[in-house]
């Protein structure tokens, strides 16, 4: 009989059996945190954060010179761009063609890329914790050892942001439709009130599906779930019980972002626990409470 959910997923006990894991396996536990850290961060050397500055700080604006960006960037190309008024010849514009496409094919390598690392590491730091609440060591070659579920789980990886991409687009529409005659018309209440429709309708519908999305990766790296299996396992569990996993999830995600205020690095420590902490709760919701005896190592179920 497997536990209810409510059961599983408590978050003092989370909280616990997470900080008592990176107690015993802190290595294995923080670099697995910390490689899926950097693989989810799009930013440069301030993590991704860009503050736009004040049009009052003129130092700023003196800084840079906009009227000279166009010349800068026509320097850089391997051709002379026409000036007004003159027609770009057929060479020209096939190496610049050649130029877009070369850039777009390195993009999507990058993309790629990353989506194949991630899917790799991700199913490993899931196993590495399901290892380590079990067990109470924590190997590294857990953590880098999870090849055999790499298809699923980027196949997975790929369903979930086509159907979050979808869904968005869909929760978009309707607001969408009174924007854009809005905006033709030049009709503020048109423009307002497609706006509001938009946050009203985006907020609820993107919290609904990515908590029935959530727990994929967990069912195709410890339950070794299909793509498909992983997308149904993962709505099953959330369905009836996705106001607790969201109050649930948030407090967790909040507890996580508390590292940044330990000089940002803090942000792994707490990643660790956290992340440990919903893998248990995944767990002992999922499986049958004769198969968890004994199981927890760190704490008593």
């Amino acid at each position: 009989m497997a536990r209810t959910f409510g059961g599983a997923f408590e978050i003092g006990r989370s909280l616990t059996h997470g900080f008592e894991a990176l107690k015993v396996a802190p290595w294995p536990l923080l670099l697995g945190a910390l490689l899926m850290q950097c693989s989810e961060s799009t930013g440069g050397g301030n993590g991704g954060n860009f503050s736009a500055p004040s049009s009052q700080d003129s130092s700023y604006q003196s800084d840079f010179d906009w009227d000279s960006l166009g010349s800068q960037v026509g320097a850089a190309l391997p051709i002379d761009l026409p000036t007004s008024g003159a027609s770009i010849g057929a060479g020209e514009l096939a190496i610049i063609l050649g130029m877009l496409v070369v850039g777009m094919v390195c993009v999507l390598a990058c993309g790629l890329a990353l989506l194949a690392f991630r899917a790799w590491i991700h199913a490993g730091y899931l196993r590495l914790h399901e290892q380590v609440l079990s067990t109470g060591v924590g190997d590294f070659g857990v953590l880098f050892g999870a090849s055999d579920v790499f298809w699923n789980m980027a196949g997975y990886k790929v369903v979930r942001a086509l159907i979050s991409l979808g869904t968005t687009l869909l929760a978009l529409a309707p607001g969408a439709l009174l924007l854009i005659p809005g905006i033709a018309m030049e009709s503020t209440a048109l423009m307002v009130a497609g706006g509001v429709l938009m946050v009203l309708l985006i907020v609820p519908v993107m919290i609904y599906v990515s908590l029935g999305l959530k727990f994929g990766e967990h069912a195709v790296s410890l339950d070794g779930c299909t793509t498909m299996g992983a997308l149904e396992a993962s709505w099953e569990l959330a369905r009836g019980n996705r106001l607790r996993m969201f109050f649930y999830l948030l407090v967790m995600g909040i507890i996580a972002m508390v590292g940044i205020c330990m000089f940002c690095i803090g942000i792994i420590f707490t990643r660790a626990i956290t992340d440990t902490g919903v893998t248990e709760a995944y767990l002992l919701a999922t499986r049958p409470d004769e198969r968890l005896e004994g199981m927890w190592s760190l704490g008593s179920g």
